[in-house]
């Protein structure tokens, strides 16, 4: 993450970046600390699809209206630089992503020619945090 936060540290919008073992310590359950961060404004961006013990991430963001992105399992599989420079393809999206309402949902997906995408999964918004996630 370090890497990442030196490039984007020379864009216009100098974001905040932290890791999610600034906000736990190892071994915590998503369901104990993602309501923690829920006033905050984080936008959750993962590979964890909360499979392993624990509820899944993705519901937890939603009912939390945290917007986030979820890594394909194409992008997950990637070597560190690879899923990056995946995020620095689309960053001018995620940039844009606390216009959208809380708790909004999106994939960070490669295309057919290879190249990242981000594509919006479902809306936020309190109507929305009710109902399950297509993905």
């Amino acid at each position: 993450m370090l890497a990442l936060g030196e490039v984007l540290a020379a864009s216009e919008q100098k974001p905040e970046l932290a890791h999610v073992l600034d906000f736990q310590g190892q071994g915590i359950l998503d369901q104990d600390w993602i309501p923690r961060i829920a006033q905050e404004g984080w936008i959750v961006i993962t590979g964890d699809r909360g499979k392993s013990g624990g509820q899944k991430l993705p519901l937890l963001c939603r009912r939390f209206f945290i917007t986030h992105v979820l890594l394909s399992a194409a992008v997950h599989r990637q070597r560190g630089f690879e899923k990056q420079r995946a995020i620095l393809h689309v960053w001018p999206e995620i940039a844009l992503l606390p216009q959208m309402p809380k708790g909004s949902g999106f994939s960070l997906r490669l295309s057919s020619a290879g190249t990242a995408k981000l594509v919006k999964i479902y809306d936020g918004g309190p109507a929305a945090s009710q109902s399950h996630p297509s993905s």
